[in-house]
């Protein structure tokens, strides 16, 4: 029979990662508002700043409130309330963006999945959380218009990824998309119609708070069907806050947003930047070829990717000598990244300027995202670094659960703000 490892030995108790971070990191306390509360804390008193930049339009944090109360109006107006859950269906568009607030502020729930899922999963999506209200953009309601009448979905509002453009440039996108064309009337309404729906409703209080449900995500169904995780405003937030623990952050740092927001590893990213009143670049559709075009242009500071991504920019053959000066943080994270991919990344960044080298990490939806990342203090090759400062990690057996100590191989566990956080097993 294993004999079990003593109290005092387990990584778990000892923690010997805090070593790694400040005594004011360990004792910082975790955010007390909701999403809403922290934009709003951070951003109202800067009305001029640039909050994003899309399709080479740029809008003020001043702009994007008052797109934000609109739409909260326009949501209570179709009768949406406390608890109430919508599904968006969204690429990266200011749209979702002001939604995504909205809903948190008057205490929505957001069943936030793949925009181009298909029919089929679409409505299981919907379905499943019995969604009266959808938010989608013009590609995902080309697919799903005939198939409408098999959700519980009562109203869907379909948004064009030109919507915040210039009308002569969202006139050049229509007549490109035929396909994409909303029809009027019925149960579907345009983003102009919903937002009109707002302009004769009151305001509405906030309705959230930090421990409310905020949005439901969906794991990468690794071991069988993707199943919905319910993340609150306080795991979003408090993660945010590690994310950038010890790093040097300021207003109207530039983050760009590459991942599509169903998954939280980008949706952590926007809330945080955000909430740091920094100069989000939104990518609606990913480019490889233009990434170190985008971090030079728009002087990107932070930027999580994942390792595909990586290596499309290894393939960019012109790039400027100064292009990645501007960076503070770059980690690669979702999935494996090899060696040799990362150091040839390391002189891709170092030759064009970079300060910085890549950082690792891992974490799972269960996690809100990630749980743990590599600094330069503590990057050994192949490893995916030490656990966020709020994060706990232990490893245990995959025979009877418990708790294993230093150099043993057994099933990774991760903690933060609760609970501990377990792949899912079908036989479990």
């Amino acid at each position: 029979m294993e004999q079990r490892t003593t109290h005092h030995a387990l990584p778990s108790v000892e923690r010997p990662w805090l070593k790694y971070y400040s005594e004011q990191q360990i004792a910082e306390p975790l955010p007390t508002g909701s999403l809403y509360e922290l934009l709003i804390e951070n951003n109202s008193n800067h009305p001029h700043d640039i909050a994003i930049h899309y399709l080479g339009k740029s809008i003020t944090y001043g702009e994007m409130i008052n797109h934000i109360e609109q739409c909260a109006k326009a949501f209570t107006a179709i009768g949406v309330q406390r608890g109430d859950i919508v599904t968006v269906a969204m690429p990266n568009t200011p749209e979702m963006v002001y939604a995504s607030y909205a809903l948190n502020k008057i205490g929505g729930i957001i069943n936030i999945i793949h925009p181009l899922a298909g029919e089929e999963e679409t409505c299981r999506y919907i379905n499943e959380v019995e969604s009266r209200i959808v938010l989608m953009f013009t590609g995902t309601y080309a697919f799903m218009k005939n198939a409408l009448h098999k959700t519980t979905a009562t109203t869907a509002i379909v948004a064009s990824p030109a919507q915040s453009l210039s009308p002569a440039a969202r006139a050049i996108y229509n007549l490109k998309n035929i396909r994409h064309r909303i029809p009027s009337g019925g149960n579907i309404l345009t983003w102009q119609q919903f937002m009109a729906l707002g302009n004769q409703t009151p305001l509405p209080t906030p309705c959230r708070a930090p421990g409310d449900h905020a949005i439901i995500s969906h794991t990468g169904g690794t071991t069988g069907t993707a199943k919905g995780v319910v993340c609150t405003n306080l795991n979003f937030a408090s993660l945010g806050q590690q994310m950038l623990s010890g790093r040097v952050s300021q207003r109207q740092d530039g983050t760009m947003i590459l991942l599509p927001p169903f998954i939280n590893y980008s949706y952590t990213t926007l809330f945080d930047a955000f909430t740091q009143g920094h100069r989000t670049l939104l990518i609606p559709k990913y480019n490889p070829l233009q990434m170190a075009h985008y971090i030079h242009k728009y002087r990107i500071a932070y930027l999580l990717t994942i390792p595909a991504y990586l290596k499309a920019m290894l393939k960019i053959k012109r790039i400027h000598p100064q292009a990645f000066a501007s960076m503070k943080t770059i980690v690669s994270g979702g999935e494996t990244l090899d060696e040799q991919t990362e150091n040839a990344i390391n002189r891709q960044l170092t030759s064009h300027g970079s300060p910085v080298v890549l950082e690792k990490g891992t974490g799972m939806t269960e996690l809100t995202s990630g749980g743990t990342v590599t600094y330069p203090s503590c990057d050994i090759k192949g490893s995916v670094g030490i656990p966020y400062v709020k994060t706990n990690c232990k490893i245990i057996s995959v025979d009877d659960g418990h708790e294993l100590s230093y150099n043993q191989k057994g099933e990774v566990c991760r903690k933060t703000q609760g609970a501990w956080c377990r792949r899912y097993h079908p036989s479990a």
